[in-house]
């Protein structure tokens, strides 16, 4: 686990293949201003909050490193693309996940009886 904002930072844009040029750009901050962010300064409040919506994470677990929902970056980044489907998407994303289940199941059973 990361300890440093900075270190948080460059796993999720790491994660997002995504460069602290292009996140600074997307800010409208300069690319010196992430680089300060190496030496343990952080980021105004407003600029957190940026940073937190275009990488779509908390600024609790940038600061932090902890997440007080318990989700990771993956689960908030799957709830929110599953919120964007249609009814009809979201059922059928279910049924999937049911189904994916039910086949690790069966591997588990397949192990341990084997």
């Amino acid at each position: 686990m990361s300890t440093s904002f900075i270190e948080r930072l460059n796993e999720i844009l790491e994660s997002r293949n995504m460069s602290q040029a292009s996140l600074a750009e997307s800010l409208s901050i300069g690319k010196s201003t992430i680089s300060g962010w190496r030496n343990g300064t952080m980021p105004s409040v407003t600029i957190a909050l940026g940073i937190a919506k275009i990488l779509n994470t908390s600024v609790e677990y940038l600061i932090t490193g902890q997440d007080s929902t318990g989700l990771t970056n993956e689960e908030r980044t799957l709830l929110k693309n599953y919120r964007k489907l249609s009814p009809e998407g979201q059922d059928y994303a279910q049924d999937h996940i049911l189904f994916l289940l039910s086949r690790e199941i069966e591997k588990k059973e397949n192990v341990s009886s084997g």
